[in-house]
């Protein structure tokens, strides 16, 4: 899956939600594709951490950070306090049945 978030917020890599103000989402193959067809979908406030399960559902397509406005990972335990990860939906869960840390994820910035 591709994953493109545009925001009008300043990246801060220590913030809840990395900074990001009500960032939008989009998963079509190119950033031109989002554009053309109007596909970009709006998210959760990033003050409260990045949550895409309204647009995608509890499945492999959610991606979340900073689970209830607190700099960290989701589940609890899952890393150090303090420490970030992404975490994907449920449906993408491993044999126990537990969230995991996403897969395959890159993360770019990109200024026009």
């Amino acid at each position: 899956m591709v994953l493109f978030m545009k925001t009008t917020g300043t990246f801060v890599d220590t913030s809840v939600g990395w900074g990001l103000k009500i960032p939008q989402v989009c998963n079509e193959k190119s950033l031109e594709e989002c554009n053309s067809k109007a596909a970009w979908k709006t998210t959760n406030n990033g003050a409260s951490g990045i949550d895409l399960m309204r647009i995608y559902g509890d499945e492999c397509e959610r991606y979340l950070t900073d689970y209830a406005g607190r700099v960290g990972c989701f589940p609890p335990g899952f890393a150090p306090a303090g420490q970030r990860c992404v975490a994907q939906g449920i449906g993408c869960s491993d044999s126990t049945g537990s969230y995991r840390g996403a897969r395959r994820l890159l993360m770019s910035k990109y200024s026009p």
